[in-house]
């Protein structure tokens, strides 16, 4: 298995899970590589795998899990997430990158691993 087949794949900067996973390589460790991963799509139900959706649009369960769908075709909206903004859930009317980074944040912490710093917008 080649190097880029064992990329954790994610949907926006600031979510990779270990150093060299954001786009291009970028990212000194956990939470601070650049841009998405997942193939960049513009509407809900167009990821290609799990993990790959974005939000901020659909139900409110589906906005209430930005980057955390279980399988092909079940992701919220486009990725990469820009300025998406939640319209229904917990989340609503606030912007789905926040909600996406703290979920990242503790599922990182969850498996022990440390995370940088956001890199900036």
């Amino acid at each position: 298995m080649s190097n880029q087949e064992m990329k954790e794949l994610h949907v926006c900067r600031g979510m990779n899970s270990a150093a060299g996973q954001g786009l291009d390589g970028s990212g000194t460790m956990a939470g601070n590589g650049s841009c998405a991963t997942a193939v960049y799509h513009g509407c809900a139900g167009s990821n290609d795998c799990k993990g790959q959706g974005g939000c901020g649009e659909g139900s409110a369960k589906t906005q209430e899990h930005p980057g955390e769908n279980h399988c092909k075709g079940q992701g919220g909206c486009a990725v990469p997430i820009t300025d998406n903004v939640s319209s229904a859930g917990s989340n609503i009317g606030q912007p789905v990158w926040d909600l996406a980074r703290a979920l990242f944040e503790k599922r990182m912490k969850a498996k022990g691993i440390a995370v940088a710093d956001a890199p900036d917008a």
